[in-house]
Formats: structure tokens, C-alpha cells, sequence
């Protein structure tokens, strides 16, 4: 999932055209930043089925390309899940 505590139209925005929408997870802030405490942003990590960081960094890195790209490949998920 994608984790984010912005305005949902901002993130429509951010996301349009790309697939990533289906996979984006909204927090409120206090949520947020404890996974993300100096506030980086956009960031993301990649989180293996097993719960292990993979990677973290942020968006628009080499790594965030590649997860782009497998993502635009998968068959996508209406709608957006809010925590």
C-alpha cells in the first residue's frame, strides 16, 4: 500500500494516471507520523509479505520507479482504503 496522511485531492492528483490509487492507504496524522516522523515527503516503503522492510525512500527514486511500473502491470482495485 501506499501510506499517506495528505488531502485525498491531492493525492488524486499526485496519483493520477498511474494505477497507484487502488493501493493507497490514508492515515490520520498522529497515525502518520509515527511511521514517518521528520515528515519526508512524498515517502514510501516496501514492506515484504512477511512484514520486513524491503526498501524506503522517496517518491521518484530508482526504487519508486521500478514499484511503479510492476504496480501499473497489476490488474487494479477500485476505490481507496482509509485507516
Amino acid at each position: 500500500h501506499l501510506i499517506s496522511a495528505e488531502p485525498l485531492w491531492r493525492l488524486r492528483r499526485f496519483l493520477a494516471n498511474t494505477g497507484l490509487p487502488a493501493h493507497l492507504l490514508l492515515l490520520a496524522r498522529r497515525q502518520y507520523l509515527r511511521l514517518n516522523p521528520t515528515w519526508q515527503s512524498p515517502m514510501y516503503y516496501l514492506v515484504a509479505a512477511g512484514g520486513e522492510l524491503q526498501h524506503a525512500g522517496l517518491c521518484g527514486d530508482e526504487q519508486w520507479q521500478l514499484l511503479s511500473e510492476q504496480i501499473a502491470n497489476l490488474p487494479s482495485e477500485q476505490g481507496i482504503q482509509a485507516a
